[in-house]
């Protein structure tokens, strides 16, 4: 007697597998939000002004985050790193850094949190000019300690601010 063989595509059942449970993680998470009304993230996408150096800019994005959230979010430098990719962006010149081009964005990753969008250039995190690599790595240290913070990015032809406020 011949036995049929199964051909069973172990890869495909473990993808499928791995999407129904992330599935059901996020809708449980949506559920328990809801059911308890909490959120550790407020967001609002107000169209008004915010001051930054030098002129009024059109704030893109405002989030209220609270110190555990953030604490959180950072918690795990590795993670910080892979979220995105931040790409050092040359002026006309060719010599000096205008900014970072983020892009590659994870999903649920702080850079959606706060409103980022792939192809954002930051420009300048508070008071601070994003000119160089150092000054880049700077940010990760400005956003574990400070209160409040902008970022001022251009977006598409627009140039604007992301307001996050730390509870």
């Amino acid at each position: 007697m011949e036995q049929k063989k199964r051909f069973v595509d172990v890869p495909l059942v473990i993808a499928v597998l791995v999407c129904l449970g992330t599935a059901g993680y996020f809708g449980y998470k949506k559920f328990y939000e809801e059911k308890t009304a909490q959120s550790d993230i407020t967001v609002s996408t107000a169209e008004t002004s915010a001051p930054m150096p030098g002129k009024d800019l059109k704030v893109f994005n405002s989030t209220t985050i609270t110190r555990a959230a953030l604490d959180d979010l950072f918690s795990d430098l590795t993670q910080v790193m892979m979220s995105a990719r931040a790409v050092p962006q040359k002026s006309e010149d060719g010599e000096t850094i205008e900014g970072f081009k983020i892009s590659d964005i994870q999903p649920d990753s702080f850079w959606i949190k706060f409103g980022f969008q792939n192809d954002d250039m930051i420009l300048q995190l508070n008071e601070d000019i994003i000119d160089s690599a150092d000054a880049a790595m700077n940010v990760y240290t400005t956003l574990k300690s400070a209160n409040n913070f902008k970022f001022k990015i251009v977006r598409g032809t627009e140039t604007g601010v992301l307001e996050i406020k730390v509870n």
